[in-house]
């Protein structure tokens, strides 16, 4: 790639990778700002016009996190790269609550770094021509869509009602289609094909009296991210959507974020699950309880939380060993999550204690549901063909209680079950 008219900001304490890297980045960048901290470097950002930023993590007086919040603070678009030694989970979970580009683990390949950077100025060469093509577009409106369809991230133009008017080459290709009339005939509206997940923007998020890009201009950068199927390689890909305006026409920009997105995914997804069970851990419901509350309570249902335990688990470590132990954990899992409802949630409290969250009409319904539960618990081999039972204590929230209160009233029940004999279920209500 020939070198460009944009500016670099790298940070990099180290003076042997930095003299290093900073040859590499002048190959593509006009101007390449180097600063040897944090400090320097925010203070080279607020003086100097920056179009991207690569910087260390651990560097003095102003630490690489520090430096890319401060920086996501003034402009929460700029594309930022981190190349760092440290692989942490938590710098990896920082640098996604930041919004990082890219985090590319030293020694660094040169090979990864200039593929990134290509794909990273392609990206700033698309938004500057789409700028750029925004204050002619009245006038240059075939010249416009000549130009979009010589780009390779997908294209659509919509007008203020929300009508697609122009879909670049890109974009039908990804959709099999020849033109835009195919286009709307086949799917209507390209909303319509965001697949429905919680972890990505869709049509189940559109808040009230609004439309689907009227939600999605109000989101977040984080939040305008979409899942699409796609029908010519038959996966599943994620695309960032950036937004552009002017006058009556909306720019949407899809950029194939599927790598680097479904890699956070799956980092995510092992924060908030157990290692050994894969039922959720502790940390997840503490985080996201309120969420699950207002997700179960309505008219009709409750938010039902029952502690869960295995009787006698110490006999069976104590006489099988911690290796039958944990498989037995293992067991006990996959057994509720097969007796279970897909919206019923498992949590590992702690040892051989879970807490196991179900949406329950009354008592009385949460009873024979968790009877049901511990039936099959009762009527289940696990490992080694071992036999065993568990406790179970439950009850409903109460509206706006303690949630510490109401998990204190179920471990009094599980106590009251264990009291009791084990192997029992015993409810305790507000």
């Amino acid at each position: 790639m020939n070198k460009t008219d944009f500016s670099i900001l790298y940070a990099e304490d180290d003076q042997l990778v930095s003299q290093m890297l900073s040859s590499v980045l002048e190959d593509y960048f006009k101007n390449v700002y180097v600063a040897k901290d944090g400090q320097e470097a925010l203070e080279i950002y607020e003086k100097e016009q920056i179009d991207v930023v690569l910087t260390d993590i651990r560097m003095p007086n102003l630490n690489g996190m520090e430096l890319i919040k401060t920086i996501r603070g003034k402009n929460k678009d700029i594309p930022i790269i981190v190349c760092s030694a440290h692989n942490d989970t938590q710098y990896l979970l920082e640098s996604i609550q930041y919004k990082i580009d890219r985090y590319i683990i030293k020694p660094i390949d040169l090979d990864i770094l200039e593929e990134v950077l290509e794909k990273t100025l392609d990206l700033l060469n698309i938004k500057k021509k789409i700028e750029k093509l925004q204050e002619k577009v009245s006038k240059q409106n075939d010249f416009l869509h000549m130009v979009l369809n010589t780009q390779a991230t997908m294209i659509a133009l919509f007008n203020k009602n929300c009508e697609l008017t122009f879909a670049n080459k890109t974009l039908l290709d990804f959709y099999l289609c020849e033109n835009l009339e195919e286009l709307k005939k086949e799917y209507q509206s390209i909303e319509k094909t965001f697949l429905e997940n919680d972890n990505y923007f869709h049509i189940g998020k559109i808040k009230e009296n609004e439309n689907w890009i009227e939600s999605l201009i109000k989101a977040t950068p984080s939040e305008r991210i979409v899942s699409i199927l796609c029908h010519k390689t038959m996966s599943i890909k994620a695309f960032k959507i950036t937004i552009a305006q002017h006058e009556e026409t909306i720019v949407l920009t899809f950029t194939d974020i599927s790598e680097t997105f479904l890699k956070q995914l799956q980092l995510k997804d092992k924060t908030i699950h157990d290692k050994l069970t894969g039922a959720f851990n502790r940390e997840y419901f503490e985080d996201n309880y309120e969420k699950l509350i207002s997700k179960f309570v309505d008219e009709t249902y409750s938010f039902g939380i029952a502690i869960l335990d295995i009787d006698y688990f110490k006999n069976v470590n104590d006489t099988y060993g911690h290796d039958v132990g944990d498989n037995i954990l293992v067991d006990f899992v996959k057994i509720i999550k097969k007796y279970s409802r897909m919206d019923d949630y498992l949590i590992r409290w702690g040892g051989e204690e879970f807490i196991f969250i179900l949406k329950i009409k009354n008592y009385t319904d949460l009873e024979i549901s968790l009877e049901k539960l511990r039936k099959n618990i009762e009527n289940s081999n696990f490992s080694k063909n071992i036999k065993l039972t568990c406790s179970c204590g439950g009850t409903i929230h109460s509206l706006n209680e303690d949630i510490k209160d109401t998990i204190k009233r179920a471990d009094e029940a599980l106590y009251n079950a264990k009291s009791a004999g084990r192997n029992k279920v015993i409810i305790k209500e507000f």
